[in-house]
């Protein structure tokens, strides 16, 4: 306990925390002003996005925290250092490599080619550096990206989806589809084992099994923000679904990255297939999901069937009666509504009374009533799928830090 209240002011005295912070809530904020944009209401609430993001990091902290030293990962602070500044330079370029698989990557894989040429540091110029780079411990960075990402999958499947905007966006046959933007981060705050430098250190305990870690016999405690982030689209599957699964996908692709961790402590070149594997895998993983949804059957579509419900808008009349999103309204106050149009016409036929008949996705019916009050038939809080009629639709375009911090510029002037 004594060790870890030592390491706490320096947790809070790291820029990087705040920068973090800072980004989550831009990126949340943007999100609800584009919700605005399209429904002229609030989906979400930014601020519950953000505590979100921070409270469910912590417990994806303890729980990365607690892998990190029964695996025995020990790594230098400017290890981290690096590996976090790295993150937020990648994400000038698209907002999701915010992620530390990609920095983690491109890490390992220059302190491979250091290592694979050690004579580098021969070099007057390149000495320092090359030293430093011929230094890092290999398993010990892809060990702590592999962990991050058991503590995403964890993360992921206790979000459930939540949070995410619907949108309507154009399929590859040209008709709108509905859709939810599955966009998610959370700061993990780490308790990291790092190599003594000081008197301050520990020993390291006779059962630890130190699989990963540098040779050694003394550390000392170092507790550092790291951000994990997580982008899907859910297209033909419902938000919690498509959750359930990338969280399946991310624990496989984080075991075979602990076991290129494990594997580099006896093969050198196993260094560089993990290090390929953390960027490379990653953003395969992405594409095959993304390519999935692609492939698989839309759930937010108009086919004249019946009127599909892509969202729910919160506390709103439509909530109460329990009708969620995927569901398909077949009658209104005994009426048949098989598109749009029918649908209001259909809710005037009783000023006192809504019924409707609705299946839901698993192809159940079930019937919904609730007495409707003046002014309700308008503000029932439904998002319907997108028809023909739709005039809009949102062409989905990857967001980069450069994108936010230039609108935030924008806004101020």
């Amino acid at each position: 306990m004594a060790g870890f209240v030592t390491v706490l002011p320096s947790f809070f005295l790291n820029p990087l925390l705040y920068l973090f912070l800072l980004l989550f809530w831009r990126h949340y904020y943007r999100q609800i002003q584009f919700e605005r944009k399209l429904y002229h209401v609030r989906y979400n609430n930014p601020w519950e996005q953000w505590f979100h993001s921070v409270v469910h990091g912590l417990f994806g902290g303890i729980l990365a925290s607690g892998l990190l030293f029964v695996l025995g990962v020990a790594v230098r602070p400017w290890d981290f250092w690096i590996i976090g500044g790295l993150s937020l330079v990648l994400a000038l370029f698209q907002l999701q490599y915010l992620c530390f698989a990609y920095a983690a990557g491109w890490y390992a894989l220059a302190a491979f080619l250091v290592q694979l040429w050690p004579q580098g540091k021969d070099l007057t110029w390149m000495s320092g550096g090359w030293e430093f780079m011929g230094e890092v411990h290999l398993p010990s960075i892809l060990g702590v990206a592999a962990i991050l990402h058991i503590a995403e999958a964890f993360l992921v499947k206790l979000n459930r989806g939540r949070g995410g905007s619907p949108l309507f966006i154009r399929g590859k046959r040209g008709r709108l589809l509905g859709a939810y933007q599955m966009q998610k981060f959370w700061l993990l705050p780490l308790l990291v084992i790092v190599p003594a430098t000081s008197n301050v250190s520990m020993s390291a305990p006779s059962w630890w099994p130190m699989l990963l870690s540098v040779a050694g016999t003394s550390f000392a405690l170092m507790l550092f923000p790291a951000a994990i982030g997580f982008a899907e689209v859910a297209i033909s599957q419902l938000p919690k679904q498509k959750a359930r699964a990338s969280s399946r996908r991310l624990l496989l692709y984080s075991l075979i990255l602990l076991g290129f961790a494990w594997s580099t402590h006896y093969f050198l070149w196993a260094g560089l297939m993990g290090a390929i594997f953390a960027i490379v895998g990653h953003e395969g993983m992405i594409r095959f999901g993304n390519w999935r949804e692609g492939k698989g059957h839309p759930i937010f579509t108009q086919l004249g069937q019946g009127i599909v419900v892509l969202a729910v808008l919160p506390a709103t009349p439509a909530e109460k009666m329990g009708i969620v999103a995927g569901d398909i309204i077949l009658k209104v106050n005994g009426s048949d509504v098989r598109e749009a149009d029918d649908f209001y016409p259909a809710l005037q036929l009783n000023s006192a009374f809504c019924k409707m008949e609705v299946r839901n996705v698993e192809g159940h019916i079930k019937y919904l009533q609730r007495a409707v009050y003046q002014g309700e038939h308008h503000q029932l809080g439904l998002v319907l799928a997108p028809d023909d009629h739709t005039p809009f639709y949102v062409d989905m375009k990857p967001v980069s830090l450069v994108h936010l911090i230039r609108q935030q510029i924008d806004k101020g002037a």
